[in-house]
């Protein structure tokens, strides 16, 4: 069992319509200045619904104007919204956007509200950075009363990230887990 974990942690082949999937590729961008303000525009608006969709139309382009215009979308009051603002720079391959990921580490918007959390700790172990490391490691404890899919997130994150700190990570989260187990299993 404990071998199955590790191999599905630390990189056995992940099914479709798993949490790390290929970005989409559009077809013909516009030039990263035009995206970056039909971003901005967007977020400045009312309409949620068409905020998500200039996001997706528009995020995956790799250039720091538009990873600059994404940030505030991380703070966008509408929770879907911010939702596009993560995907959107998960998958953004311009350097600049893992370094407005690490920056949100204390952005309550995304950290009190689960499903962004999720998406939050999956985009983090998409950039496969180091820098990430004290934020996975801030709650990973194998306790019954935190929210799993966070957790199950931070430990595909860990995966990604192929580090020795990463690798003790996880180790410690499975030995903290097995322990637990075998303490409920005496008091049974």
């Amino acid at each position: 069992m404990l071998s199955f974990l590790i191999a599905l942690v630390l990189g056995a082949p992940v099914a479709a319509g798993a949490p790390f999937q290929e970005p989409p590729v559009a077809e013909v961008p516009p030039p990263p200045a035009e995206a970056a303000a039909a971003i901005a525009a967007a977020l400045k608006g009312d309409d949620a619904a068409l905020t998500q969709g200039v996001i997706k139309t528009n995020g995956l382009i790799a250039d720091p104007l538009v990873v600059g215009a994404l940030a505030p979308g991380l703070k966008h009051a509408d929770t879907f919204v911010r939702q596009a603002a993560l995907a959107a720079l998960r998958f953004n391959l311009d350097p600049s956007a893992t370094d407005v990921l690490i920056k949100q580490k204390n952005n309550k918007k995304l950290l009190d509200d689960p499903a962004c959390a999720e998406s939050y700790m999956y985009a983090l172990g998409q950039k496969r950075d180091k820098r990430a490391l004290p934020i996975l490691k801030d709650g990973l404890v194998a306790t019954g009363d935190t929210n799993g899919k966070v957790i199950t997130a931070k430990l595909f994150a860990l995966g990604r990230i192929r580090d020795k700190e990463a690798c003790e990570m996880l180790m410690d989260f499975l030995n903290s887990a097995v322990l637990k187990v075998e303490k409920y299993m005496v008091e049974v």
